[in-house]
């Protein structure tokens, strides 16, 4: 369970000499409303058939945490963030901002257990001073010490420079490529997805044979920012190098604004003993973590704050009741959580079984 010491009485934090990783002091009203929020959570994640850890699995997450590091989040959701984070073993993040800050805040009240992997931000206002975070459980994977940007072997470089890096789950080595491509629904802007893509494919494409390093089974996650159809050019592309798509998250919503697109993604590149569990009806375990359900009723209980944090952002502009509700999911929500839901995926780390028997029938 993740640390919420700052959650608990003053009495307690002073006895047991416990740490306070919020920034602020909070009143006991929004302790106990952060309480439950979390139990509301822990019920949620459950509902959503989100698997339990065990020996012969890896849930592998990624999501979009919109303008981590500059989002000025209110304290308790960094609880609500660390909740849903601690029911995977590793979750991939995209949109990180310059100030590692947010993220210290989180990696703390995750414990120390877990640990992250962080490439630098891209400079300049195409980049938007973006970098990529691994975050991972360090009781279930381990960082097998393979870790770079991937630069460009020829033409021009990727707008937010992609990141690779490898790991280990019990005997499964395989490497994570973090993407946020360029966004827009326009053909122009499919094109440049596409190019983006082709560029990563070029730098992977001579290594792909290259042993130990966890090339053998590759996953691109990230925010795509794929539209239907203009897009699908790239993702012939992608399955050209072997990239497949996970069947099931091939077209779900993963906004918090209730799009009808597919944004975010995970393809995987595998070797024959890479393959995720397959559920009760036989499909490939996965799914989407949608967080909208857990706040409907919250447009009144955190009326007062999105008000004022609108006033601080727009002083001379007032908040109409009307608008209200389109402010609080499209922007205020998506402050403090984000705008993208995290997906995810359960990785079979045990199979041991089909492989004696195929060394077996070898001899």
């Amino acid at each position: 369970m993740p640390h919420y010491y700052d959650l608990v009485s003053s009495a307690e934090i002073e006895e047991h000499g416990y740490p306070r990783y919020l920034e602020k002091a909070l009143t006991i009203p929004v302790k106990k409303r952060a309480f439950n929020k979390i139990l509301h959570i822990k019920a949620h994640l459950l509902a959503s058939g989100i698997p339990h850890k065990r020996d012969d699995n890896l849930l592998v997450c990624s999501w979009n945490l919109k303008e981590f590091g500059q989002s000025r989040k209110h304290p308790e959701f960094y609880c609500y963030i660390a909740e849903i984070i601690n029911a995977f073993d590793l979750v991939v993040i995209q949109e990180v901002r310059r100030s590692i800050h947010e993220l210290i805040i989180l990696k703390n009240i995750l414990g120390d257990h877990w640990a992250y992997i962080i490439n630098d931000v891209t400079e300049g206002d195409e980049g938007n001073t973006e970098r990529s975070v691994i975050l991972y459980n360090l009781r279930r994977v381990d960082f097998n010490g393979f870790s770079g940007e991937l630069v460009a072997s020829n033409g021009p470089q990727v707008k937010r420079t992609p990141h690779i890096t490898g790991f280990v789950a019990s005997w499964k080595h395989f490497s994570i490529v973090n993407v946020h491509l360029d966004p827009g629904d326009s053909d122009e802007s499919a094109a440049r997805r596409k190019a983006e893509l082709q560029s990563i494919m070029d730098t992977l494409a001579p290594k792909l044979n290259t042993g130990g390093l966890g090339y053998e089974n590759i996953i691109i996650s990230g925010d795509f920012n794929f539209y239907p159809e203009i897009d699908d050019a790239a993702i012939a592309m992608l399955a050209g190098y072997g990239f497949e798509q996970v069947e099931k998250l091939k077209h779900v919503d993963t906004t918090l604004a209730m799009n009808p697109f597919t944004y975010d993604r995970l393809f995987i590149r595998r070797d024959k003993y890479f393959a995720l569990i397959r559920d009760a009806n036989g499909d490939e375990s996965c799914g989407v973590m949608e967080f909208r359900s857990l706040f409907e009723q919250s447009l009144t209980t955190y009326q007062s704050m999105a008000r004022s944090d609108y006033k601080e952002r727009n002083p001379h502009k007032e908040l109409s009741d009307s608008y209200y509700p389109t402010y609080f999911w499209v922007h205020w929500l998506s402050r403090q959580m984000s705008d993208h839901y995290p997906i995810w995926m359960e990785v079979n780390t045990d199979s041991s079984e089909a492989y004696i028997q195929e060394k077996l029938a070898a001899l």
